[in-house]
């Protein structure tokens, strides 16, 4: 690594205009290197490095425990005993065991999907971690806590139960597939509300590919499972499925027709709020689609249960994910010259910024860096300036919105994040909206994601940002110039920081502190015992809302997760200097 700071390149950001000559690239560039400076990031006042290293270990062990206790798996826990009454059946996820004030007591299909999903990167982690002993034995796990497999096909069996049951939505394997939510017995929720959502299929289907290709990974068949889980873990007997092809054709191909066939019909929000066209259902629908082509390219000798050939499927599914991409891109109004971060829900303009941190996680769901490529074909990736300016507009709103942030004011921390900044839900009735812990999560998580891209890939960085607009994006958090030193040059230009250099160094380290702080926050306000509820107060920071939920925890878990692969390539990284 170069030992003095190497000088930004300049990049061209606009192509309607005379490009700049030579001569004037240089001197910007040079400019830039002489006034273009990182801001100091305070990881915190009373933070110790060792304590919190150490406080994150023991919460990452918490949450994915905690995470487990709201599964109903009898080899899991004793939920099925406990709430015996509520008739609750296995491969149920709990969104909270809270029953009142408010009542969470149910099975959301989102937020189970998106539970499912950690589990089986809690897998991959696992797996990988196995893998990497000097001996590795296939199927002979000593990390790998083997009851999760038989955690996810509960759930997957499960799911063909609920597919097939009569609801609010619409008919069982059709447009009833964008029911919400249901009750813990696997019967409908008869009551009103938000639907359909219709992101829940989507994101089920995802996290079922993602279980079959991590098998794959590691050289397993989802029929090499079963022998390690039989007869004390699973009875095989009680699936519905015995091979990949019927998991498939019973369940993941209504998952993905219904996409198919839904994703331009108006739906709610996975805030359950308002009824129209989102960033983050188009989002999950969209990585839905092309998980599933890539995966049914390797299957091209099944045949769909309709009767028609995998090939026919596929083209259908890739005439979709080309209109859905496009929609996305450059119809649905999810940005516009008016703005420079995402509009969640653009018909709503009118009553919302659109800054919400949903745009945050669905980038990040769709970019998993566990269980999935790191350069996939999905758009708004962690480098996205879009995105980036989405969670910088969102702390600088909720900065002030939120009086447990003012005292972080001007010393460049992450901090404590909500939903967006209208929200006027309180945990449990309207009044004013709080922070949320998996909100706050998906801040770090979003920046973690941003460094592992770049370190894995040795990319560099780029500043998508003309000098005007530096003062609205996310970078002005990051860095401090003097824009009067290039004041008379008319350009709008890109800054590139090359690989390597002692400048990417220092922004990439900057990026992780500045990362640590949003989980800082956290730290701040979980309970002695580590327990996550779904928000705390903006006023005196205590929890409230729903009680442990499953959602904070699985967001800690995947965000501290990333953080561990970043900090093992930013090691790498060191090396070079």
């Amino acid at each position: 690594m170069s030992s003095t700071n190497t000088i930004p390149k300049i990049k061209q950001s606009i192509s309607n205009i005379d490009f700049l000559d030579k001569t004037v690239e240089d001197r910007i560039a040079l400019q830039f290197g002489k006034y273009f400076k990182i801001k100091p990031k305070l990881t915190s006042q009373n933070i110790d490095r060792n304590r919190f290293e150490k406080w994150i270990d023991q919460e990452t062990q918490i949450s994915l425990q905690n995470l487990k206790n709201n599964i109903a798996d009898d080899n899991l826990n004793n939920l099925t005993t406990v709430y015996k009454e509520s008739g609750i059946v296995e491969g149920t996820v709990l969104a909270s065991p809270s029953q009142s004030n408010p009542n969470y007591f149910y099975d959301w299909t989102r937020d189970s999907a998106i539970t499912m999903n950690t589990l089986v990167n809690v897998l991959q982690t696992q797996m990988s971690e196995e893998k990497s002993k000097t001996k590795f034995i296939p199927l002979q796990f000593s990390c790998v806590d083997v009851k999760l497999f038989g955690t996810i096909l509960k759930y997957m069996n499960k799911t063909y139960d609920i597919q097939r049951t009569k609801n609010l939505s619409g008919k069982p394997l059709m447009k009833g597939l964008g029911e919400p939510k249901w009750n813990v017995d696997g019967s409908a929720f008869m009551g009103s509300w938000g639907r359909p959502q219709n992101d829940g299929p989507a994101l089920r289907a995802t996290t079922m590919i993602h279980f079959l290709n991590s098998l794959k990974h590691f050289g397993y068949t989802l029929e090499d499972v079963y022998p390690f889980l039989e007869p004390t873990l699973l009875n095989r007997t009680s699936l519905v499925f015995n091979t990949e092809e019927e998991l498939f054709n019973k369940i993941i191909y209504y998952d993905l027709r219904f996409v198919v066939d839904n994703w331009r019909r108006e739906s709610f929000d996975l805030w359950e709020e308002l009824n129209g066209t989102h960033f983050f259902t188009s989002m999950v629908q969209l990585n839905s689609i092309r998980l599933g082509m890539n995966y049914l390219r390797e299957h091209l000798d099944w045949e769909c249960p309709s009767g028609t050939s995998i090939s026919a499927f596929l083209d259908t599914l890739d005439s979709v994910y080309n209109l859905l991409l496009n929609f996305i891109e450059n119809e649905a109004g999810f940005v516009d010259k008016l703005t420079n971060h995402i509009i969640e829900n653009p018909q709503y303009k009118y009553k919302r910024s659109g800054l919400d941190i949903s745009s945050l996680i669905a980038s990040v769901l769709t970019h998993d860096p566990i269980t999935d490529e790191l350069n996939n074909t999905m758009p708004y990736n962690y480098n996205s300036t879009w995105v980036l300016n989405s969670l910088h507009g969102l702390s600088e709103k909720m900065q002030v919105l939120y009086p447990i942030n003012h005292p972080l004011n001007a010393l460049n921390m992450g901090v404590s994040l909500g939903r967006y900044p209208e929200d006027v839900y309180n945990g449990n009735g309207e009044s004013e909206g709080n922070p949320w812990f998996l909100a706050t999560a998906t801040g770090a998580q979003y920046l973690y994601g941003y460094v592992n891209l770049h370190l894995k890939n040795k990319m560099n960085l780029e500043l998508d940002a003309s000098l005007d607009e530096m003062k609205e994006s996310f970078w002005h958090n990051i860095f401090d110039f003097s824009s009067s030193s290039i004041r008379n040059v008319d350009a709008n230009f890109n800054l590139v920081i090359p690989y390597g250099s002692k400048m990417y160094f220092e922004t990439i380290q900057t990026l992780i502190t500045y990362a640590d702080s949003f989980l800082d926050q956290i730290r701040k306000h979980v309970s002695d015992q580590g327990n996550m509820s779904e928000q705390f107060n903006k006023y005196t920071g205590f929890q409230q809302g729903a009680r442990d939920l499953t959602w904070s925890y699985g967001t800690f878990w995947n965000t501290v997760t990333l953080r561990t692969i970043v900090n093992k390539e930013f090691q790498k990284l060191e090396k070079l200097e």
